[in-house]
């Protein structure tokens, strides 16, 4: 389709063309997603605010009050979050993605619906698909992720561990066209006193992809210390050791600044940057 500009209707100026004029600012309009998808203690749902659509028969914007969406039943797979309409009725429904069943990655399928000429995501062409739900192995919702408002690009957090628990594991992605950030955070506990070298295992299935690597330790209190750390006689305090296809190691100095009773409740917080999936 070539490039084509809609001119804005002329008031008292374009009688019987007033439709096809104003159709331009509709065409913008179905991009819009202003609402977002969210959890609320375990029920998914999309807050208030407004979602255009263009199904092939409608165009237009729907008004959204809070709602909730009833996810599939399906348990340790994504989910697809689509709103379809049908007269004034708007309906929100949660699908399974075929084979989507890893929570560290996005699916391919979604991140591949974009359209352009209609501003959002469609995975089929009469439903505007708003984000995807991470449902874990139990049957719980874990993890949200939205589109951008009309626009390619996606963000949101999944809670990656086999076993979850909330906030340990979680995979970050925040993507535009023109960067792409995805990042995993992992939390541990570590009785610093007593330990000197931690190894802790991750969820990553492509460790290989890690770019960047970097950590905080705390101890409960007030006292936060960035890793690397390093004291005036230039002997590492804190240092990472390696990453294997399945464990982290991180130690602290004998005889250190954190070889001490004030850091025997620390939590270690690492964030890995990683490459596209």
């Amino acid at each position: 389709m070539a490039n084509e500009f809609f001119r804005k209707p002329i008031i008292g100026g374009d009688n019987n063309a007033w439709a096809a004029y104003n159709d331009a600012y509709i065409k913008n309009a179905i991009g819009d997603y202003t609402s977002y998808l969210f959890d609320d203690s375990g029920t998914l749902k999309v807050s208030a605010g407004r979602i255009g659509i263009n199904d092939g028969t409608n165009l237009g914007v729907s008004i959204i009050e809070e709602t909730a969406i009833t996810l599939s039943g399906t348990a340790g797979i994504w989910q697809k979050i689509e709103m379809t309409v049908s007269g004034t009725s708007v309906t929100f429904t949660a699908t399974d993605i075929g084979g989507a069943t890893n929570p560290a990655i996005i699916p391919p399928t979604f991140v591949a619906a974009y359209n352009a000429s209609k501003g959002g995501y469609y995975m089929v062409a009469a439903a505007r698909t708003i984000g995807v739900a991470w449902v874990d192995s139990a049957g719980d919702l874990y993890g949200v992720v939205n589109c951008k408002d009309g626009v390619y690009g996606y963000e949101g957090s999944a809670d990656i561990g086999s076993t979850v628990t909330i906030g340990v594991d979680v995979m970050y992605w925040d993507q535009t066209t023109a960067e792409h950030k995805r990042k995993y955070v992992l939390t541990r506990a570590w009785n610093m006193d007593t330990t000197a070298g931690i190894t802790h295992s991750h969820k990553l299935p492509d460790e290989q992809k890690v770019k960047g690597i970097s950590a905080i330790v705390r101890n409960g209190a007030s006292s936060v210390e960035i890793l690397p750390q390093v004291d005036e006689v230039n002997q590492w305090q804190l240092s990472f050791s390696s990453i294997s296809s399945t464990l982290i190691t991180v130690n602290r100095f004998t005889g250190g600044s954190f070889d001490d009773a004030a850091w025997n409740s620390a939590t270690l917080v690492v964030t890995l940057d990683m490459e596209e999936e």
